[in-house]
């Protein structure tokens, strides 16, 4: 009996998941599959979308035969840490004959000679590395650089800036270290990126789906009121018909509201409390907070409104990427040809965004419909306008005056 380990956060489950359960037996041969999940909090320290008992029905449900939970202090950490924490458990069960992952390049032979670089530090590759570092760059730039350096490879930029290589490269490294007996394979991503934010085809990205869970909600996000027609679940539902299994369908029906949806921005009066309990001293003592961050939480304390805007100005980004490509020339797209308009991530704060989000006149798309108010304003432009008005004093009194 051959067993092959799936190490995964399903947040939320999605064809692209069960494309890989399926393509992992496939081409290892596997009768089983046993999957290492993370839990509540997902790698980017934020909290997952949907509880880990749910998600774990899910994927049981999907083909998963045993699921078992990657523990906080991994599921959170760096992608070395994150696919050490998934790789020692599966080495201590003792019976999992290989791991199969996705990645955005599908190519193994380039992701083994980058992890084995990584590993084993050769000379050329150290001295590069130094001087980058020396040089004032972070280290994920600096490593990048010095890999292309040792490789003569400019073509690796493509690849290192991909979550899933490298959280690829990350695994081969640690069953290399490990001298483990399991055997690694990977499969080519389907279609979207990790990243992408809208629906394609049969095969979108987590992200997509949380995306369009959240207009059907009431989280922080987007607050229901009677004065908007937004979505009913069951149109939601609809739209996510062919992107997620059919028992998934059912489940988030029959628990959405009492156990999900969940969003960063839900636990922002909590941290703002604890935030302010700390000192630069204190920070410096949790893992990976350096003392220059430290500082920049401090100096930026007074300005937190909500998790995702003071995650990226700590950062130092002014706007958050998705709203440049969701914005391309300032006006909200259309999501997926629904209707429903995008509101900013954060429009209770206009002026951290570096170009419009809102669009002037000139820029919306003519009207679809012909009636127009006294003054001749078509009704579907004033619509628009009073709608996005009123999700900012929305956003205001909840986020600025509590």
């Amino acid at each position: 009996m051959k067993i092959v380990g799936l190490i995964t956060e399903y947040n939320p489950f999605h064809n692209g998941h069960l494309y890989h359960i399926e393509k992992a037996k496939e081409i290892t041969g596997a009768d089983s599959v046993i999957v290492v999940m993370s839990g509540n909090y997902v790698q980017r320290g934020a909290p997952a979308i949907m509880p880990k008992h749910l998600r774990a029905e899910i994927a049981l449900e999907a083909g998963v035969d045993i699921l078992m939970e990657l523990p906080v202090c991994y599921a959170v950490g760096s992608a070395e840490y994150f696919a050490a924490g998934a790789i020692d458990l599966f080495e201590r069960l003792g019976c999992v004959d290989s791991i199969c992952f996705g990645s955005e390049c599908g190519d193994y032979g380039l992701l083994a000679r980058v992890a084995h670089i990584l590993a084993d530090e050769p000379e050329g590759y150290r001295q590069s590395l130094k001087q980058a570092l020396k040089n004032g760059m972070s280290f994920p730039l600096a490593r990048q650089k010095a890999l292309k350096e040792y490789l003569q490879d400019e073509s690796l930029d493509l690849v290192l800036e991909q979550p899933n290589n490298i959280l690829g490269i990350e695994y081969i490294k640690a069953l290399y270290q490990r001298k483990s007996p399991m055997k690694s394979y990977t499969i080519k991503r389907m279609v979207s990126g990790y990243h992408d934010t809208s629906l394609t085809g049969s095969y979108s990205s987590a992200s997509a789906i949380r995306r369009l869970l959240s207009f059907s909600s009431q989280s922080v996000l987007l607050e229901k009121d009677g004065m908007f027609d937004e979505p009913s679940m069951s149109e939601v539902l609809g739209r996510l018909e062919g992107q997620v299994p059919p028992s998934c369908i059912r489940l988030l029906e029959e628990t959405h509201h009492s156990r999900y949806p969940v969003y960063p921005n839900d636990f922002s009066l909590l941290l703002k409390y604890r935030l302010l309990t700390e000192t630069r001293e204190s920070l410096t003592k949790y893992l990976d907070i350096s003392e220059d961050l430290a500082n920049r939480i401090i100096n930026n304390a007074n300005d937190f409104i909500s998790f995702d805007q003071f995650s990226d100005q700590a950062d130092g980004v002014l706007r958050p990427p998705a709203c440049a490509a969701e914005h391309p020339q300032g006006r909200p797209a259309d999501l997926q040809g629904t209707g429903i308009l995008p509101v900013c991530p954060h429009p209770w704060f206009p002026q951290r965004c570096t170009e419009t989000l809102l669009p002037t006149e000139e820029q919306l798309p003519s009207p679809s419909c012909d009636e127009t108010y006294p003054d001749g304003k078509p009704k579907q432009r004033r619509a628009f306008y009073a709608k996005n008005r009123y999700l900012r004093r929305q956003s205001l009194r909840k986020y600025h005056h509590q």
